[in-house]
């Protein structure tokens, strides 16, 4: 049978007794399309921070399995497909939805995308597998978490005369930053830690401050101006999202989340979160979550991605072989880089 190099998931305990991960590169089968499947070769995989988070704490919280293969971002050429399957073509240049890849949407974070080739059962067109014309492969691999930044920023409710304010500028706070602009927000500001990210943030165009400093919500109030809010310290922003996994920023933005406001929450948080809330009662704040997005967020978060000003692509900030995904990862965790990826192709230059 054909072989593929696959990086395969392993979770360990470590002497403390938490849950962490690791990754073998390993030789297994290639996969074989079934009457109704498609067999893709991977061309640019991104490592995702929920991958990052895998290495940190396990990849329960991520569908990712000890002993499986994993990576969710990528794009991807049809090399085989079943019979059955009618409106799609070998060669086609393809983006797979990972929840749909698998009759279960168990595979989600686990996909396939670190390695060589990937089995989609049930292949259909605009269903789960999307045409890439118009968008390079590197773009392609972006697709899956501009998505994640792109619904989140639409449940904040963003429009017009309205401005906002982003936690976290990975690559899934700056898609929704990139969402809230194209939506007519006032403005739209990017609040992190990391100063590589944040420097990204500003080669983007938007206007960042650092919780490390102590007064940070001082300097946000007084750049955006103040708006009515119980705590008497609101800022003028009714559009709030938190993409920082951070336990304790929560608190701190409820409370200075002004009078009918919208927060919605996207990171993937591992520990409880405590805020007082009375803020939410008295303000009649909002607070969603936004786990990942639907299909009817596909069409236009592609149209948004392939028409937007800013250049996404500067959130890349490293290109390895197969071989070097955990230094991608160890980059990624240690906050040097935004975003790394995978080029299976051989010609990717950023």
């Amino acid at each position: 049978m054909e072989k593929m190099k696959a990086w395969i998931f392993e979770e360990y305990k470590d002497a403390d007794g938490n849950v962490r991960g690791d990754s073998v590169l390993k030789e297994i089968d290639k996969p074989v399309a079934g009457p109704d499947d498609a067999i893709l070769k991977v061309n640019v995989a991104a490592i995702c921070g929920g991958d990052v988070g895998c290495f940190n704490h396990g990849g329960a919280s991520h569908k990712v399995f000890s002993g499986k293969e994993w990576g969710h971002e990528m794009s991807a050429t049809i090399v085989e497909l079943g019979e059955n399957v009618k409106d799609l073509k070998v060669g086609d240049r393809v983006w797979p939805f990972p929840y749909y890849c698998e009759p279960n949407g168990m595979k989600a974070g686990a996909l396939g995308g670190f390695s060589e080739y990937v089995l989609v059962q049930n292949a259909k067109k605009d269903y789960n597998l999307f045409s890439l014309d118009g968008m390079s492969d590197l773009m392609g691999a972006l697709l899956e978490p501009f998505l994640v930044g792109f619904r989140a920023a639409n449940n904040a409710n963003p429009g017009p005369g309205k401005k906002a304010v982003v936690f976290g500028c990975g690559m899934i706070g700056m898609s929704a930053a990139i969402t809230l602009a194209s939506c007519g927000c006032d403005e739209v500001i990017v609040v992190g830690r990391r100063e590589y990210k944040l420097s990204v943030a500003k080669k983007l165009g938007f206007k960042t401050f650092t919780t490390l400093d102590d007064d940070w919500k001082d300097q946000l109030r007084e750049y955006l101006g103040p708006r009515k809010a119980v705590s008497r310290q609101g800022v003028d922003a009714m559009c709030w999202v938190e993409a920082t996994a951070d336990e304790e920023i929560i608190g701190d933005i409820s409370t200075i989340m002004p009078e009918r406001s919208n927060l919605t929450i996207v990171a993937a948080h591992q520990k409880p979160i405590c805020f007082n809330p009375a803020f939410l009662t008295f303000n009649e704040m909002k607070i969603s979550g936004s786990q990942a997005f639907l299909q009817t967020d596909v069409a236009p978060g592609m149209e948004l991605l392939k028409s937007t000003p800013y250049d996404i692509l500067q959130i890349c900030g490293y290109v390895c072989k197969q071989e070097e995904l955990k230094k991608g990862i160890e980059l990624m965790r240690e906050g040097k880089i935004t975003k790394a990826v995978i080029d299976y192709t051989g010609k990717l230059s950023i």
